[in-house]
């Protein structure tokens, strides 16, 4: 369920490229399927303003969106260095806008973040289909990392480690 509505919400955002198109597509039979799920996706739904067009805003389930993404960097973890990361990952979508800059104007608190993980110099890893997924990675320090990845050319989503527990059992 997780995995679903976080894909359907990645396929409305803004920016996305024509991959995400199809993808849509899905996200329209899966709520077709459960109007409840779409009712919940867009329970807060509103149009504005953004970049001179205008779009929609919703409130994203950030704990659902966030167990997606983790699971992502535990997987990309291990199928690039062959062992099993036991630290954990925070998460930080630099791609979903604080919701009182957004529509009330407001200083983003998250600004200066997400300038600090976009000045990283980026290692990209090598993805089946990057216009789809693509992801890089910034070594940091004693073994932490940074993930970036990007779905479908527009969702910039950030996860790192917290602190390296490289223990194999």
């Amino acid at each position: 369920m997780d995995v679903e509505y976080v894909r359907n919400v990645i396929a409305t955002q803004h920016g996305v490229n024509d991959l995400a198109a199809k993808v849509f597509e899905k996200a329209q039979r899966s709520w077709n399927r459960s109007p409840k799920l779409l009712t919940r996706t867009f329970r807060d739904f509103r149009a504005v303003q953004y970049e001179g067009s205008e779009t929609g805003a919703f409130t994203i389930d950030l704990p659902r969106h966030r167990r997606v993404m983790e699971a992502i960097a535990y997987a990309i973890y291990f199928a690039t260095r062959g062992r099993k990361h036991y630290g954990d990952w925070r998460i930080f979508t630099p791609s979903f806008k604080y919701a009182p800059a957004m529509l009330q104007g407001k200083p983003d608190p998250w600004e200066s973040l997400r300038n600090l993980l976009a000045s990283g110099v980026l290692q990209p890893l090598a993805m089946p289909e990057p216009q789809v997924f693509s992801c890089s990675e910034v070594a940091v320090n004693q073994g932490h990392l940074i993930y970036r990845f990007e779905f479908y050319g527009a969702v910039v989503v950030n996860a790192w480690t917290l602190f390296s527990t490289h223990v194999a059992f």
